[in-house]
């Protein structure tokens, strides 16, 4: 017992003597130097992260402004112009802004701290394809077109479908 106590003690002097010595005393202001430019960085980058999403809202917030005045400029078309192709341009303007309120939305909850769905950009497409489908159809375009949106819009309902399953299930869990 006393001879495992001796080599503790000398164990202990040896560690005093590298924590006073020059070649210590640098590598701990080393460390110490670069614990404090981490946490200064990490400070910075959530800062910048929420001026960027801070960004992001204004820009989103002008736009909406901007396509709420192209909505009323079809509002306004609609009442001189062809009633059936003025009324699904008009959808079609409703269906960029409905997805322009769900991006603020979701900007909104990130300044927050919150998650988002991944169905957010689904949802997105799924608008972008009903509006395609429906400015082919104001436009008299081609049949296939129509056609080729219908399609993909299935399968966006399907990858709408999985995703939520597979939210809900990691939500349980």
């Amino acid at each position: 017992m006393k001879k495992e106590t001796l080599e503790k003690i000398q164990q202990n002097r040896t560690s005093d003597k590298e924590k006073f010595s020059p070649i210590s005393k640098i590598k701990n202001g080393f460390i110490n130097f670069f614990q404090i430019l981490n946490n200064d960085l990490v400070l910075f980058f959530e800062q910048f992260y929420k001026a960027v999403h801070v960004f992001l809202a204004i820009v989103l917030i002008i736009i909406s402004f901007a396509i709420g005045v192209w909505f009323f400029h079809d509002i306004y078309k609609l009442t001189t112009g062809d009633i059936a192709s003025g009324a699904l341009r008009l959808l079609g303007t409703a269906l960029i802004l409905w997805p322009l309120s769900e991006l603020l939305k979701a900007e909104i909850q990130l300044l927050r701290g919150q998650t988002i769905s991944i169905n957010l950009f689904v949802d997105i497409a799924i608008a972008s394809d009903i509006r395609a489908i429906l400015i082919n159809l104001s436009e008299h375009g081609p049949l296939e077109y129509s056609y080729f949106y219908v399609i993909t819009l299935f399968i966006l309902a399907v990858i709408r479908f999985m995703v939520s399953y597979a939210e809900n299930r990691i939500i349980q869990k």
